[in-house]
């Protein structure tokens, strides 16, 4: 449908022009991040056919401790996804594509890539919801992939957007993907809070990381 709509894919030979130095369609993805990240995060807790309607945070009768540290783990995570983005700014793809020998092409590349980060933060607030509404559930295969899935998706997709933007993949993104599969460990033998709050402190970390390293 890309190219339909005057995006031709990566593969083509034909490009799609890039307004020269313009940073709007950047400035448009990032809102769109900004947007999406805002509603999954004021909505945490009230979404999601994985748990009954009076399960959910904003229904709760008894706010018991696990489901308050639960709702504050996952927004941790929320914040730390929203740092590693954002980080990268716009300014600094606009620039990347202006000095391109083929903007058009890599102007695609952005908003291809925008798709994947996208559906990682939608993927992440479906686990975010199984974390919240089932604290104490070991998780099932499902689960687990879900939980993992999220936040695999986002650092593929954010590590792409700042290779795309600063020329290399970032090591942080690298070890993070990496760090995922010790948590997969880790839910096979404890519960979701358990394992959406290993999740929350790596995105941290990792987001941490990528910071101090691209300012040295």
């Amino acid at each position: 449908m890309t190219p339909a709509c005057g995006h031709p894919g990566p593969a083509l030979r034909v490009a799609p022009r890039w307004p020269p130095g313009g940073s709007a369609p950047l400035e448009q993805a990032a809102s769109l991040i900004g947007a999406t990240h805002y509603h999954l995060t004021t909505t945490e807790g009230q979404r999601g056919p994985w748990k009954d309607h009076e399960q959910a945070l904003s229904h709760s009768e008894d706010w018991s401790a696990p489901v308050l540290i639960a709702f504050a783990v996952t927004f941790l995570g929320t914040l730390a996804m929203w740092w590693m983005y954002f980080d990268t700014s716009s300014k600094a793809g606009s620039e990347a594509i202006a000095h391109s020998p083929d903007p058009g092409r890599m102007g695609a590349y952005f908003h291809y890539v925008h798709v994947t980060i996208v559906a990682g933060v939608i993927v992440m607030a479906v686990a975010d919801d199984l974390v919240i509404a089932h604290t104490h559930a070991r998780p099932d295969a499902a689960e687990l992939a879900v939980l993992l899935a999220g936040p695999g998706i986002f650092m593929l997709g954010n590590g792409i957007y700042q290779a795309i933007v600063y020329g290399r993949f970032p090591l942080s993104h690298l070890l993070g993907l990496a760090g995922l599969l010790a948590v997969l460990g880790l839910g096979l033998v404890t519960d979701l809070l358990m394992v959406g709050g290993a999740i929350s402190l790596l995105l941290i970390l990792v987001a941490v990381w990528n910071g101090v390293s691209r300012r040295r």
